[in-house]
C-alpha cells in the first residue's frame, strides 16, 4: 500500500514479534525457540496465548452468536399480504362464481378492490364534471359566438342578396363555383376544428385535478379509508387471530369494523363507504360504486346500513351529533340520494377561478339532519 504524503508507513513486526504474536511471515526458522529463550519467552507462553486468543475470539463470537439470535427473537415476524380479491374494474365480474351478495366491512382481502372502486368513482366523478362544463349556458354560449364571429368574418360578405337574387338553390350553387369562396370555406372548417380541440384541450386542463386525486389514491389511503389499508392488508383471520394481535393491530380492526361499510357481489367488492369520526361528528371520506351499479342506488343501501349502526342502534343514541359529506354540485345522483337520506346543503367551496366563478362548478358540504331520515 503506498503511503499518504505526511504518513509513515508501518514498521514491519521483527521475528520475535511475530513469532511471539503469531503472525505469519513465512516458514518458521528451525532455531526459533532458542531465539524465544535468548528474549525470555518461552515457546509455551506463545502458544498458549494464541490458545487463549483463539478461545477468547471463539468466545466472543459465539457471545455474538447469541446476542445475534436474542436480537432475532426480538423482532417481529414479518407480515405477508393476503391475496386480494380482483375488482374487476374494467371487466364483467366472472359468472361462473357463486352468486352471493354479502355486506359488511371491509376484509383485508378486499383492500386492492375498494381502492380500485374510489379510483374509478373519482374518474366517474371527472367525465360527469366535463359532462356538466359541455352543457352549462356559459360553456355553449361562448362556444357558438365564437364561432358565429369567425364565420361571419370568413365568409359573411359572400351572403348578399345578390347572391341569392334568382333562388336559393341558384345562389347556393353560385357559390360553391367561386374559388374565393371555397376556399375561404375550407379555412373556416378549419378554424372550427382548431376551437372544437381547443375547448376539449380546456376541459382537460380543468379537470386534470380530478384525474390527477383518482391516480394519487394509492398514496394518501388516510385520505379516503379510517386507517392505512397497506397495514390492514396484511393481516389474515381477523376474527380468529384478534386476541393475538398486538394493540395497534387491535385498534385498526376495532376503526375498519366501526367505520367502513362493503358490498361485494360474487365474491367481488361493487360498492364500499369509509368514515372518520372525530369525537361526536363523522365524515364521510370515501365511497365508491362500481359504474354498473350506480343505479341501482347501493350508495343508499350503504348509508342505511351506518344509520343502523350509528343512529338508530339505541346503544349509541347521542354518540354522534353531526354526518357531513363533500359534494361536487355536478354529482346530481349522489346530491339526491344524500338529501333522501336527510342531508342539506351549509355551505360552498370555489375550487378555481375558472372552474367556480365562470362555470360555477363548486364543493359543497351537506349535513346529515337526523329529523329528517326516510329509513
Amino acid at each position: 500500500m503506498t503511503p499518504i504524503k505526511g504518513q509513515f508507513p508501518e514498521r514491519p513486526p521483527t521475528l520475535a514479534e511475530a513469532l511471539y504474536q503469531g503472525k505469519e511471515i513465512g516458514n518458521k526458522p528451525e532455531n526459533a525457540d532458542e531465539i524465544l529463550n535468548k528474549l525470555g519467552i518461552s515457546s509455551n507462553d506463545s502458544s498458549n496465548n494464541n490458545n487463549s486468543n483463539n478461545n477468547n475470539n471463539s468466545n466472543n463470537n459465539n457471545n455474538n452468536n447469541k446476542s445475534k439470535e436474542i436480537v432475532n427473537t426480538d423482532k417481529k415476524i414479518t407480515r405477508q399480504p393476503v391475496i386480494q380479491k380482483n375488482s374487476f374494474i374494467d371487466s364483467p365480474i366472472p359468472q361462473e362464481t357463486e352468486t352471493k351478495i354479502d355486506a359488511k366491512y371491509i376484509l383485508p382481502e378486499q383492500c386492492e378492490g375498494v381502492i380500485n372502486l374510489q379510483m374509478d368513482y373519482i374518474f366517474i366523478r371527472k367525465s360527469k364534471m366535463i359532462n356538466y362544463i359541455l352543457r352549462s349556458r356559459v360553456f355553449t354560449s361562448l362556444l357558438f359566438g365564437i364561432i358565429s364571429m369567425i364565420s361571419y368574418y370568413q365568409v359573411g360578405d359572400y351572403f348578399t342578396d345578390y347572391t341569392f337574387s334568382k333562388g336559393y338553390w341558384e345562389g347556393i350553387k353560385k357559390l360553391f363555383m367561386n374559388s374565393y369562396f371555397t376556399d375561404d370555406l375550407f379555412k373556416l372548417v378549419f378554424l372550427i376544428l382548431i376551437i372544437i380541440a381547443s375547448s376539449f384541450t380546456l376541459l382537460r386542463y380543468i379537470t386534470s385535478f380530478l384525474q390527477e386525486e383518482g391516480k394519487s389514491v394509492p398514496n394518501n389511503l388516510n385520505k379516503y379509508f379510517p386507517v392505512d389499508l397497506k397495514e390492514y392488508a396484511a393481516l389474515t383471520n381477523i376474527e380468529k387471530n384478534f386476541n393475538k394481535l398486538n394493540k395497534n393491530d387491535k385498534e385498526i380492526v376495532k376503526n375498519i369494523k366501526d367505520l367502513t361499510y362493503s358490498i361485494v357481489y360474487r365474491d367481488t367488492p361493487v360498492a364500499f363507504l369509509s368514515l372518520k369520526r372525530d369525537g361526536k361528528n363523522i365524515e364521510i371520506i370515501g365511497y365508491g360504486v362500481r359504474r354498473v351499479y350506480i343505479k341501482a342506488e347501493l350508495l343508499k343501501d350503504l348509508l342505511s346500513m351506518f344509520f343502523k349502526d350509528h343512529v338508530i342502534n339505541e346503544k349509541k343514541v347521542g354518540e354522534i351529533e353531526k354526518i357531513t359529506v363533500k359534494v361536487y354540485n355536478f354529482e346530481k345522483e349522489d346530491i339526491n340520494l344524500f338529501k333522501r337520506a336527510g342531508f342539506y346543503k351549509i355551505k360552498g367551496e370555489n375550487i378555481g377561478f375558472i372552474t367556480s366563478t365562470i362555470f360555477g362548478v363548486t364543493l359543497d358540504t351537506y349535513e346529515f339532519d337526523i329529523d329528517s331520515i326516510e329509513f
